[in-house]
């Protein structure tokens, strides 16, 4: 992926915003992208992105699914992930 859509990325951070769990917007994410771009690498990006993660923060996403095959449940990404999204707010949230 070479770019990044930034109404994907506020509707990511909204999300977050409204109190909802981070796999509830990569769930919207993955329903917004183009079938041939749904990939965990594209996943990994906007959540980067979005959330000024770096990568060893992110990386549970690439093993979590929205459809729930993932090693990774719902529930655990938000336990692994969330942390680091809210401790970045003051980045992400200008």
């Amino acid at each position: 992926m070479t770019r990044t859509d930034f109404r994907i990325i506020e509707q990511l951070r909204t999300a977050v915003r409204e109190g909802r769990s981070l796999a509830a917007g990569l769930k919207r994410l993955h329903q917004a992208l183009q079938p041939d771009q749904r990939t965990k690498l594209a996943m990994l990006e906007y959540a980067r992105e979005a959330f000024c993660l770096s990568l060893h923060e992110a990386s549970p996403i690439a093993g979590w699914d929205p459809e729930g095959a993932g090693e990774i449940s719902d529930r655990r990404l938000d336990d692994l992930v969330m942390p680091a999204v809210l401790g970045h707010q003051d980045e992400w949230d200008r």
